[in-house]
């Protein structure tokens, strides 16, 4: 999960989780307020009654329920007793109460002087009121429709408040999180981009914008900046070096050569197993400086050259070297190949590329007769060489590149481990591509141009 997700996710729970305490929290309070509100009207119902049967001095049922059915507070379904001191029923609302009552419940009524209780949907009040002369005990059942209606009314709101707004929380917050992070997305694709071709480029930066991410982008061009200073000295003095190395090597070589005139037998070995070393050094030198010129350069790309010609005299060249050394060229039939052979390469890179391959082949093939196919694949020219040989293993395939490596089928061969390395940073200076496969005894490196 990112990090734009994340903050909008936990963004999104928090204020879903807020807004629903808060809906329940109301929906709760206002259960408690209509609960007291009626409870208070059961009361007010009750006392009033009791104070009408002492000002009647006698219980006028006719005339109590005439008076209760004209009352502005009358309750829905409600039902009244009226108990005197002696717990004797002296008055009913209807004359067939459901109101369920003994002795044990109106003593609790006396002790606490009122007391509240609810079954289902109906609600009950009973109040004690003692008087000089005559005390009455009270009680009134009746259903809040009103009420109750109002609450179910709140809670179908609620509910769906809360459902809306948990939709359009969950939208915005993410719009508005991608919106506040886009920098970060813009800053991402500028330094995908950058690499040791272009080092020198920096990240644009808003100039009115002053937040952290525009802060850390202006402090990411300083960095890149140095890195870019480095890698730059670090070119230079590679190049520098291999070019004061170059000058004392050939003076070695030179007078090693001169020594083998002037010695006997058993020196000439010696001498020429220490050409062979100045030979795998100049090589090493040669291979750093054309390593210090591709690295990150991209001066050759208006050039154009013709592949076959490159091949052909990348083979004679790689044949002088060894003569035993045999190529078997080939290339594949197709209408679109002649246009295919113009690659936009430098043509001595190119030759580079070829002949250290070529050298691979020699090198550690068994049969030292490498296949050369040039062909066309849809609207791309490819060159692909094949030879017999010792497989790569496949955690070897996967730093096949990288300098210095050299594979378990390199043992007691010459090398220096530079050559593949060489092959991709040219290619890859050029945005061409180099793959490896196996099969059967079978090594093959397919140039993609």
């Amino acid at each position: 999960m990112t990090i734009k997700s994340k903050i909008s996710f936990y963004l999104s729970i928090t204020f879903t989780v807020l807004f629903g305490v808060i809906c329940i929290s109301v929906y709760f309070l206002f259960a408690n307020f209509r609960k007291q509100e009626f409870q208070e009207r059961l009361e007010e119902k009750s006392k009033s009654t009791i104070k009408l049967l002492r000002v009647l001095n006698r219980v006028n049922v006719p005339l109590l329920n005439a008076i209760d059915k004209h009352k502005e507070d009358q309750l829905h379904k409600d039902n009244t007793l009226i108990f005197n001191e002696h717990f004797q029923l002296i008055y009913s609302t209807h004359p067939k109460s459901k109101i369920l009552w003994n002795e044990v419940l109106l003593n609790q009524i006396k002790t606490a002087k009122k007391y509240y209780w609810r079954i289902r949907d109906i609600e009950y009040m009973g109040i004690y009121m003692k008087g000089n002369r005559r005390s009455f005990i009270s009680i009134i059942a009746a259903k809040d429709t009103l009420g109750l209606q109002q609450l179910d009314f709140l809670w179908y709101s609620l509910i769906g408040a809360y459902l809306l707004f948990t939709i359009a929380t969950w939208i915005i917050s993410f719009k508005i999180v991608k919106n506040q992070l886009k920098p970060i997305d813009d800053f991402h694709h500028e330094i995908s981009r950058i690499n040791e071709q272009n080092l020198n480029e920096s990240f644009v930066v808003p100039i009115q914008s002053n937040n952290e991410i525009h802060l850390l982008s202006n402090e990411f061009n300083h960095m890149i900046q140095r890195i870019s200073k480095a890698y730059q000295k670090q070119k230079e003095f590679t190049a520098q070096a291999s070019h004061e190395l170059r000058t004392p090597l050939a003076r070695m070589s030179s007078q090693l050569e001169n020594q083998l005139n002037q010695v006997n037998t058993d020196q000439i070995q010696f001498i020429k197993k220490q050409l062979d070393e100045v030979t795998q050094l100049n090589e090493l030198i040669s291979s750093l400086l054309i390593l210090s010129k591709t690295e990150g350069s991209n001066k050759y790309s208006d050039e154009f050259c013709r592949l076959d010609e490159v091949v052909y005299s990348s083979i004679e060249k790689v044949t002088l070297l060894f003569p035993k050394f045999k190529v078997h060229l080939e290339f594949e039939d197709s209408m679109e190949l002649e246009a295919g052979l113009s690659i936009q390469m430098n043509a001595q890179l190119l030759e580079i590329v070829i002949g250290n391959l070529l050298k691979n082949a020699w090198i550690y093939g068994d049969e030292q007769s490498p296949i050369v196919c040039i062909g066309m694949r849809k609207t791309t020219c490819f060159i692909r060489i094949q030879n017999k040989g010792t497989l790569l293993k496949n955690k070897e395939i996967d730093l096949l590149y990288e300098p210095f490596m050299r594979g378990s089928n390199a043992k007691k061969k010459e090398g220096l481990g530079l050559g593949l390395r060489i092959v991709y940073r040219i290619l890859q200076t050029y945005g061409f591509h180099i793959s490896y496969s196996k099969n059967q005894k079978l090594n093959t490196f397919t140039i993609t141009f």
